[in-house]
Order: structure tokens, then C-alpha cells, then sequence
């Protein structure tokens, strides 16, 4: 499915360079720092008006107990207010961005064992929380280019999950064990996971061409 999307991105971008329009490639450079790669494609409509796609991976920060992995695709509307060239200063946008990952989170039982109605008895484990979103949201920021062709500039992004889906691959369920009606199955959440919203940021260099 990632193979298909990452195909259908890739041809896309070389139908855009066969309009010879003004064209840019961006390295979101400062998320490195937050384990992240995200590499960002930029068709210019005309001085005012662009259209990007962006792709990415975020692998985990280390040495947390849920690291939140995933990848993601997504594109975006960008209107520059007051380009001094061709698709440079401060722009307004909007974005849509489809995410798909996992993390690693407990599943936890409780209840009331059969045979012990008196008692109450709680078994945990390990298990694995897959999730799927689509975000729409705006973004804002600034670009500056050289010259050259060199840019950089920075955005920042706020949307909210129009879809958020969630599933479960854990090892076993008890539920056997336990009286009916008492049966209670949860799984734990992870800080780096947020079901309803969605942010973008980044310090991002490239080139225009």
C-alpha cells in the first residue's frame, strides 16, 4: 500500500516537470532532531499560488515507553501574500495529510474470576495499536530564496482527524475466566499519539529550479 502511494507521488512530480514551471524540492531539516525525515515537493502555479506534496516517516523517539511510529503522505495549497520573486515571503495554506502507524502500548483485563465472585482480578500484557488518520487542516509560514535557487523557510500546521481509526494485535484475551457481565478490556495510550488532532512544523532548506 506505502510502495503504491510513494509510486503514485513519484509520477506525479515528473508529470509536473514536464509543465517546465518554477519547481522546488525541500529538506524538512530541524525534525531530524525529533526522528523524523519528511523531503517535500513544490509546483508554483504562478508568483502567488503553489502546490506541494510531502511524504515522511517518523520512527520513534528513543528510549520512550510508546514510541508513536508512522508514515505519511499528504499535499498542500499555499497562497504567498507579497512574493518579492516567484513564489517566496510570507504564505497562507491549507493541507490534507494521511497517516498510517503503530505503537506499542499495555492491554489490560479485569473482572470478577469464576468460582471467587468475591474477589476481583486484573491480568495485564503487551500489545500493539495500530491507527490510520486523515487530517485536514491550514499552515502558515515564510520562504526566502537566494539567487541561486537555494530556499529555505520555515511552516507550522494545525488540522484536525477527519477519519482516526484504531485496531488491536495483542497475544490472547481471558475473558473465559471471568464471570459474565464483569468482563473489562482496555489498552493503554501513548502521549506521542493524539486521536483527534494534527500538527505540522519544520525548518526546511532545498532548491528552485
Amino acid at each position: 500500500m506505502r510502495l503504491k502511494i510513494v509510486g503514485a507521488l513519484f509520477f506525479s512530480v515528473l508529470s509536473l516537470k514536464s509543465l517546465h514551471a518554477q519547481q522546488e524540492i525541500t529538506l524538512n531539516f530541524s525534525n531530524v532532531l525529533f526522528f523524523e525525515t519528511n523531503v517535500n515537493y513544490e509546483y508554483l502555479l504562478n508568483e502567488n499560488m503553489g502546490v506541494m506534496l510531502n511524504t515522511g516517516y517518523v520512527y520513534g523517539l528513543p528510549d520512550v515507553a510508546e514510541p508513536n511510529k508512522f508514515f505519511y503522505i499528504g499535499s498542500e495549497f499555499r497562497y504567498y501574500a507579497v512574493p518579492k520573486s516567484e513564489g517566496d515571503g510570507f504564505f497562507v495554506g491549507a493541507y490534507t495529510r494521511y497517516k498510517n502507524g503503530f505503537y506499542p502500548a499495555g492491554q489490560t483485563e479485569r473482572g470478577r474470576p469464576i468460582g471467587m465472585p468475591n474477589q476481583y482480578l486484573t491480568l495485564t500484557q503487551n500489545a500493539t495499536v495500530n491507527h490510520e488518520k486523515l487530517a485536514l487542516g491550514i499552515t502558515f509560514g515564510s520562504k526566502w530564496k537566494s539567487e541561486s535557487g537555494f530556499v529555505y523557510g520555515f511552516c507550522l500546521g494545525f488540522g484536525r482527524n477527519l477519519i482516526s481509526s484504531y485496531s488491536y494485535e495483542n497475544y490472547q484475551t481471558n475473558e473465559e475466566k471471568f464471570i459474565p457481565g464483569t468482563y473489562e478490556l482496555s489498552y493503554g495510550t501513548s502521549q506521542w499519539d493524539n486521536a483527534l488532532w494534527d500538527l505540522r512544523f519544520g525548518f526546511n532548506v532545498g532548491w528552485q529550479f
